[in-house]
């Protein structure tokens, strides 16, 4: 029953102008569910890798955004990863705090899109790993647009009800939820208003659909053996000078370079070329593309780093 009271807790807040003891009363009960909630996260205590834990905790954040509760889920996400989920949107993200993270300041953000694999927590190890010492803050989202079968148990966060309800609109779904994701992140955790991004494979369609309807909120692109939608462009606006650095990378090797699997059209490489005709015509200028030799299918963690450095000027 704890949603249900979550949610008709959070719909009173919206109720309009209130007198004084209607306010006081709100927010006791906020602070009686926001205890319920970290009451449940106890029930997940001695499994932490039993996803609902995080997610109690932060349920219990927004119903009740205290600094106690903040730094708890701020040293979970400097050890690990905490799941996090934006008010208003289901969306879900691995986040990851670099260890000098602390209050008070701004911090910057790549995020890292999987491919068709849905591997959202091995993705994200591997650009906390390729991370090194750098200070920024790393975000997985748990795209829907990035693989073409939506298995649940790679979705811990979303119920068989939210899938099938977007599931013909999954890019429409993606692109608001990473917006979300990443404004939470701003009042959370101090996270910048402009991010790097880069997607794998799959993990190309939100990297593409964010990066052509949102060039405003972007430091810095790089798309690697990346999928493209040809729709993801649509209505989308000019970019203001020319647009933010991208960098499309590519493998020699990658054995769904001229066929997917081997076997069907369009491969990579096609997909690659309708994508650079369309940031031609959409008025991005600052736009480079490389075919790396002796590399396959991959993420390129470490070329996607250093290109963010080159574009930061590290």
């Amino acid at each position: 029953g704890l949603e249900d009271v979550r949610e008709k807790v959070e719909a009173l807040a919206g109720e309009g102008v209130m007198d004084a003891a209607t306010e006081k009363r709100i927010l006791k009960a906020r602070r009686a569910a926001a205890k319920g909630y970290e009451k449940l996260a106890k029930v997940f205590d001695k499994e932490r890798q039993d996803d609902r834990y995080p997610l109690s905790l932060i349920t219990a954040y927004r119903l009740e955004p205290t600094k106690a509760r903040r730094k708890r889920l701020a040293d979970m996400a400097k050890k690990d990863f905490l799941l996090v989920q934006a008010p208003g949107h289901p969306m879900a993200a691995y986040v990851s705090l670099p260890k000098a993270w602390k209050d008070g300041k701004r911090w910057p953000v790549l995020v890292s899109v999987e491919g068709a694999g849905s591997n959202f927590k091995g993705n994200a190890k591997g650009f906390k790993n390729a991370r090194g010492s750098r200070d920024w803050i790393t975000v997985s989202p748990h795209a829907l647009s990035c693989t073409n079968e939506v298995k649940l148990d790679k979705y811990p966060a979303y119920t068989k009800e939210l899938v099938q309800a977007w599931n013909n609109k999954r890019i429409d779904f993606d692109v608001p939820g990473l917006v979300a994701i990443l404004d939470d992140l701003k009042s959370m955790f101090g996270a910048e208003d402009k991010v790097a991004i880069t997607g794998f494979s799959g993990g190309g369609n939100l990297c593409y659909g964010f990066l052509f309807h949102h060039p405003e909120r972007e430091l810095c692109a790089a798309p690697a053996c990346a999928n493209f939608n040809q729709g993801a462009q649509r209505g989308a606006p000019e970019p203001e000078d020319g647009g933010p650095p991208v960098h499309v990378m590519t493998g020699e090797k990658d054995p769904h370079r001229d066929k997917t699997h081997g076997k069907f059209e369009p491969g990579i490489e096609d997909q690659t070329d309708w994508v650079m005709a369309a940031f031609e015509e959409q008025g991005f200028t600052n736009v480079k593309r490389t075919m790396l030799p002796g590399v396959g299918h991959s993420s390129l963690a470490r070329d996607v780093w250093s290109f963010v450095d080159a574009c930061v000027g590290d």
